[in-house]
């Protein structure tokens, strides 16, 4: 028993000395290191400021990185409605890191996460983002050295930016203003202010107070609008305020409208080349103003025809309908009629033009040789007159054919208000027929057509009024896709989804005087653009004659358009009530009314990735006007005043040109060829061998005042039109091309600067 005990105290003390030593061993293992780290760490306290000194310059390079475009960082949205941001590197790679990617929920008045984690830019790159589908707002974008960037949600198309900002109400409190008489103006949710530049922050939601100077002008969403003539105080309440961008899309940018047609006339290609694009899965888009009389819809149904049309009905006919073709591919076409939709059998004749209201249908000529016709039954009515009729407000109407699901869609300024389909899913696609719009058809005989043949343009007959538009027509786009729901109302608010997609984009703000050598159909520019105004028409050739260009601004090869000759030729400077500013195809939405009565200046930056074609020297001229002699004898015989207009031309953030129109004055006042400044051409040269920066800073004032030769000064006096017209344009002249041309979309990668 005893040797038992010893042995069991002997183990016992055994475990402890183990024991102990494992312990000091992990202690050992501790503290070395430890001490080991701090001896050789060095004593920050003693290099703080340094540090400090550093971080901030570091931080405020990355800043002048940032905008010069190293990286550029643009929010765009998807043709789904997601959003994503794109980084561009203009010169350098720098990398950027972003810690943090926000986007702003109106409903809580708080920045949400937009991107779960911190990621590195090292080059050119595109990053989807975590927002609610069509989120439309700013995007927050933190950096790892503590700098916060903003982004405005734009979609494919230039951005504009102006001195207009936006009330977001974000509090159960409103913004308001308080003005020198002690009136107070509740600014509700949508509010917009229109001011002079440099006198609101950018962005802001604090509790400050800010003045506004003379002239301000308010607009209430309800459509309100308040002037201030002896300014007043904003009292923001903590709501956010932002300077609202405009998207637009591309060139040129214009307060008018060139495609006024009378019921006998169009805008077609040349009898010669292909003659329509030939498209089955296709989409339509089209804005117009109806005027005056127009031959109703009518739908030939071969018996027991309905008594009304409906909606989301498809419509099966031998013939073709009559009515209105704002636009005809081939193929497919819009249609405007006035009067009642029709819906007739044998042996009932269309009836001829009609009053309005007005109304739009889409047709497809199938390939068994029927026609497929739906119509939207709401009626369009007058709001105005044009050209001394009444007339309709500008529309947009769209029409989508896919021929995948044989479905046809109608939308009206956005929304889609008819939809069927049909068991025959592809088109009879007639390479004989032209591409043309406001007229389908020149002949006489039989009222009722199995195929339309279309209408060339530069020609001097008439159009059959059973299947004229009398109006004026706005931009007019053709994809080879079937555009989505969210891109269709993208359209109406300015933008241009999937530009790869366009087929033909005609402009319509814009033209070119011309003359076609009909013996060759070559065609050759009548002036030259050095000069503002433009010069007048060439010599006469003894083998053609002169017309009106519209380019196709998706392929300036094919597509051309060309007004026709007949007794009523289109129009140029119709500044529409209804219609403010183009942007090439795009609208942009400011009220004219309060441009032409405030003494505002309209500040557009414009910046995009240009793409030379080739390698080599490019000429660029500045066009302040619009040059097409003869083309307002339809408005009778209207004097044009242009508004004042400033303009300076960046290539890669290196100033290539500076100028200005004022007085209808033109004055070059800086060129990177000192021989165009000298000799007051508006034109740059530069060589280009990769992608560049272009970015323009466009400046305009369209109050109907006097005359100032300053920027912040009001525009010429009045003209006959009510108000200066505005116009701004960029040409090029290619490496080894003898003229100048419009930049086509496919050489423009618009971004947010």
């Amino acid at each position: 028993m005893v040797e038992k005990k010893v042995s069991n105290k002997r183990s016992k003390g055994i475990s402890l000395v183990i024991a102990f030593v494992v312990l000091a061993i992990i202690i050992f293992s501790v503290l070395i290191p430890f001490i080991i780290i701090r001896s050789t760490t060095p004593n920050y306290s003693n290099i703080s400021a340094v540090s400090a000194s550093a971080l901030s310059s570091e931080r405020e390079l990355q800043v002048q990185e940032v905008e010069s475009g190293d990286p550029s960082i643009s929010a765009f949205q998807g043709s789904q409605g997601q959003v994503y941001l794109c980084f561009h590197y203009n010169h350098g790679s720098t990398p950027i890191t972003i810690i943090g990617v926000y986007y702003f929920c109106q409903n809580t008045g708080k920045w949400i996460s937009a991107y779960p984690k911190p990621f590195t830019v090292t080059g050119n790159e595109r990053i989807y983002l975590f927002t609610p589908i069509g989120y439309t707002g700013l995007i927050e974008i933190v950096t790892n050295l503590g700098n916060i960037f903003y982004a405005p949600v734009s979609t494919i198309g230039a951005a504009f930016s102006i001195p207009l900002y936006k009330i977001t109400q974000t509090t159960s409190t409103p913004s308001y203003v308080t003005t020198p008489c002690h009136k107070t103006i509740i600014l509700p949710n949508g509010t917009e202010i229109i001011t002079r530049c440099c006198v609101l922050p950018k962005l802001a939601q604090s509790n400050s107070c800010y003045k506004l100077p003379n002239g301000t002008v308010l607009v209430l969403p309800c459509g309100k609008v308040c002037r201030l003539p002896n300014g007043g105080i904003l009292h923001l309440n903590n709501n956010l305020l932002k300077q609202e961008y405009i998207n637009s899309a591309y060139f040129p940018f214009s307060s008018f409208l060139t495609g006024y047609q009378s019921d006998n006339d169009n805008i077609g290609p040349l009898p010669v080349g292909q003659r329509n694009p030939e498209l089955n899965t296709q989409t339509i888009v089209q804005w117009f103003i109806a005027s005056g009389n127009l031959a109703p819809i009518c739908i030939y149904v071969c018996s027991n025809a309905p008594s009304t049309a409906q909606e989301n009905t498809v419509y099966i006919s031998k013939y073709a309908p009559t009515g209105g073709y704002i636009v005809w591919t081939g193929d497919a076409g819009l249609i405007v009629g006035a009067g009642k939709i029709g819906l007739v059998d044998s042996p009932h004749q269309p009836s001829g033009p009609q009053s309005p209201p007005y109304y739009v249908a889409f047709t497809v000529h199938l390939a068994n040789g029927s026609w497929a016709t739906i119509v939207d039954t709401t009626p369009i009515p007058t709001v105005g007159k044009e050209n001394g009729q009444p007339a309709s407000p500008l529309t947009l109407a769209v029409g989508v054919f896919n021929s995948k699901t044989g479905t046809l869609c109608l939308y009206i300024n956005g929304t889609l208000v008819s939809k069927a389909t049909v068991n025959c899913k592809k088109l009879c696609v007639n390479p004989l027929s032209y591409f043309d719009v406001a007229s389908a058809y020149n002949g006489g005989g039989s009222p009722w057509l199995c195929e339309l043949p279309g209408f060339p343009g530069d020609m001097y007959t008439g159009g059959n009024n059973l299947y004229s538009f009398n109006g004026a027509l706005g931009p007019t786009i053709i994809y080879n896709t079937s555009l989505t729901p969210h891109q269709i109302k993208s359209l109406l608010v300015g933008c241009i989804p999937s530009p790869d997609n366009i087929v033909i984009l005609w402009s319509q703000n814009s033209a070119e005087y011309v003359h076609i050598c009909t013996s060759t159909w070559t065609v050759t520019p009548c002036y030259k653009y050095c000069s503002n105004p433009q010069g007048g028409p060439a010599g006469k050739c003894p083998y053609g004659e002169y017309d009106y260009e519209v380019f196709n601004l998706a392929n300036l090869c094919q597509f051309n358009g060309f007004w026709g000759l007949a007794g009523a030729i289109p129009t140029s400077f119709a500044p529409f009530s209804d219609v403010v500013l183009w942007g090439g195809a795009s609208p942009i939405v400011l009220n004219p009314s309060v441009l032409v009565h405030c003494n505002v200046n309209i500040t557009v930056r414009y910046s995009a990735c240009l793409i030379p074609t080739t390698p080599g020297g490019y000429i660029f001229s500045i066009s302040f006007t619009d040059p097409l002699p003869g083309a307002t004898v339809e408005r009778n015989v209207q004097t044009v005043t242009y508004a004042n207009e400033w303009a300076t031309v960046y290539i890669n953030g290196q100033k290539v040109f500076e100028g200005k129109f004022v007085n209808n004055q033109l004055y070059v006042l800086y060129s990177n060829d000192p021989c165009y400044q000298q000799k007051n051409i508006p034109e740059f040269g530069c060589y280009l061998k990769s992608p560049v920066n272009l970015t323009v800073i466009f400046t305009f004032n369209m109050y109907e005042g006097g005359a100032n030769n300053q920027p912040g000064g009001p525009a010429g006096p009045q003209s006959s039109c009510n108000y200066p017209v505005v116009y701004f344009n960029i040409m090029w002249l290619q490496p080894g091309a003898q003229w100048l041309t419009y930049i086509p979309i496919t050489q423009l990668e618009p971004y947010q600067a």
